[in-house]
């Protein structure tokens, strides 16, 4: 049972680590995606 709740444990914590990698990502792409927009409306403006 202490294995099990061990190998359930490192899981979880793997799995938290993954979202975490997506999420720092996800808000270099907006970060991006806000730059692309700004440089779209100088060009424009």
């Amino acid at each position: 049972a202490e294995i099990m709740h061990k190998r359930e444990r490192a899981s979880q914590q793997s799995a938290l680590a993954e979202t975490r990698k997506r999420e720092e990502n996800l808000k270099k792409n907006v970060g991006i995606q806000k730059e692309c927009v700004a440089n779209v409306r100088l060009l424009f403006n």
